[in-house]
C-alpha cells in the first residue's frame, strides 16, 4: 500500500514528458470502437436511481512498457456556453447530489478492451466546480511490484462512471452537457510521468445534445494545466 501511494505521489510530480503521447477516449455503454458505443448519449429522465448509464474512460499507450505503475485523469462537465451546469452534475455527495456517480476501476475484465493492471491498488477521487462547470479529477496506481507491461495499439480501460439518470421535471433533465477528458497522466515508471494534453482520440462526450453540439464551443480551446490540491494558506 505505501508503495502504490508513492506511485500516486509520483504522479503529482512535475518530471519530463515522454516522446509519444497516449490517446485518451470517452464513450457511452462499451469502450471506444467497441459495438453500441456512442459519443452522443440522449435518454428519457425516470424517477428510478437504478437505472444508469455508463461512460467508459479508455486509452492506448502509444508505445510499449515494461510496467504502467498508475495513471490520472481530469474530467470536465460542461454546461452549454453561457448556461449553468444544473445540480444533478454537482458530484459533492450529501444533500447536493445524494444519488452521486459510481466509480468503477478497471481492474477487472471488460468487454471490449483490456484491463492495464493485474492488481488492486488505491484510488482517489476529488470533484470541484464552478457555476457552469465541474472537475472530476482521478486517480488510481497499484504496487509498484504488481505493475504489468502494457503495449502499443492495445486499448485499455481506465475507469467506468455510471451516472444515475436525472428525475423528471428536475431542471437538470434535458440540459445538453459537454463531457471532456481534458487532461491524463500517466506513470510509466516510478518517479515519473507523462503529462499528456489530451488533444488527441476521442476525448469529447455529450448528455442530451444529439449531434453533441453543446461541445462545439469548447473545442479547440486552450486547455487547463493539470489539476493540483490547493497548497496550505501561508501566513
Amino acid at each position: 500500500m505505501v508503495v502504490a501511494t508513492l506511485a500516486l505521489l509520483a504522479l503529482a510530480a512535475p518530471h519530463p514528458a515522454w516522446s509519444a503521447n497516449p490517446t485518451v477516449f470517452l464513450s457511452w455503454h462499451a469502450p471506444y470502437g467497441s459495438p453500441g458505443a456512442t459519443q452522443t448519449l440522449v435518454a428519457n429522465c425516470v424517477d428510478d436511481p437504478t437505472v444508469r448509464d455508463t461512460l467508459y474512460l479508455t486509452f492506448e499507450t502509444g508505445r510499449n512498457a515494461p510496467t504502467l505503475y498508475g495513471m490520472a485523469a481530469t474530467i470536465y462537465f460542461r454546461a452549454m456556453l453561457g448556461d449553468t451546469l444544473g445540480r444533478f452534475w454537482w458530484f459533492g455527495g450529501g444533500e447536493r447530489n445524494p444519488r452521486n456517480i459510481r466509480i468503477e476501476w478497471a481492474r477487472d475484465s471488460c468487454t471490449g478492451c483490456t484491463k492495464p493492471w493485474h492488481a488492486s491498488g488505491p484510488g482517489s477521487v476529488m470533484y470541484d466546480r464552478t457555476s457552469g462547470s465541474g472537475r472530476l479529477n482521478l486517480l488510481y496506481a497499484v504496487p509498484a511490484d504488481l505493475a504489468a507491461p502494457v503495449a502499443d495499439s492495445t486499448l485499455y480501460c481506465f475507469a467506468r462512471l455510471l451516472f444515475p439518470r436525472p428525475r423528471p421535471g428536475e431542471l437538470s433533465c434535458d440540459k445538453p452537457i459537454c463531457i471532456e477528458w481534458g487532461i491524463g497522466e500517466f506513470s510509466f515508471e516510478l518517479g515519473a510521468q507523462d503529462a499528456h494534453p489530451g488533444r488527441e482520440g476521442a476525448r469529447y462526450a455529450s448528455w442530451s445534445s444529439p449531434h453533441g453540439e453543446v461541445c462545439a464551443s469548447y473545442r479547440d480551446v486552450t486547455r487547463a494545466q493539470p489539476w493540483r490540491p490547493r497548497e496550505g494558506t501561508r501566513r
